[in-house]
């Protein structure tokens, strides 16, 4: 099972966000990066990490269940992205954002139908749940986004060489 899937999908979750509003003053490269980090291990995010592998380990969560952890999932990926892109990134990371916020919401529609699909009955848990949301084109999207933001030295630890 490929259960690793689990730091692409938050991936596209953590780095992602939109250009940030052209009110708020850019972000420096030292304060994006703390941002970045704090929305990476709040609440939403961890909760995220750990609802991704009860979805998709084996065997499955309940049918009674797994829909319900499904949208529970796709909910706090979605206020990862929110939280993400209320930041306004500093110029040299402006145009790489914008590539991952249309990545992410790819990522998260597709996470969101398969929450659905969970919750009529029509998707299990388990091998099932990681064969809609493991590998997507847009998570390996932005995992090829994430190398090029370790290239500009923002290292958030879903990026790092370790």
């Amino acid at each position: 099972m490929r259960v690793t899937g689990a730091a692409g999908l938050l991936a596209l979750c953590f780095v992602v966000g939109g250009c940030g509003s052209s009110e708020s003053p850019r972000l420096s490269h030292d304060e994006y990066l703390q941002r970045i980090r704090e929305i990476t291990s709040d609440q939403a995010a961890r909760t995220a990490s750990r609802l991704f592998i009860k979805l998709v380990v084996e065997p499955g969560l309940p049918a009674s269940t797994c829909g319900s952890t499904a949208r529970l999932f796709h909910s706090n990926v979605d206020e990862v992205i929110s939280e993400v892109a209320a930041l306004s990134p500093p110029n040299d990371v402006a145009d790489l954002q914008r590539r991952f916020i249309s990545a992410a919401r790819e990522s998260s529609d597709l996470v969101g139908r398969a929450a659905a699909d969970a919750t009529a009955g029509r998707l299990r848990c388990g091998r099932p749940m990681n064969r809609r949301i493991y590998g997507l084109p847009s998570t390996d999207r932005i995992d090829r986004m994430l190398i090029e933001l370790r290239e500009k030295g923002y290292i958030i630890g879903l990026n790092s060489q370790d």
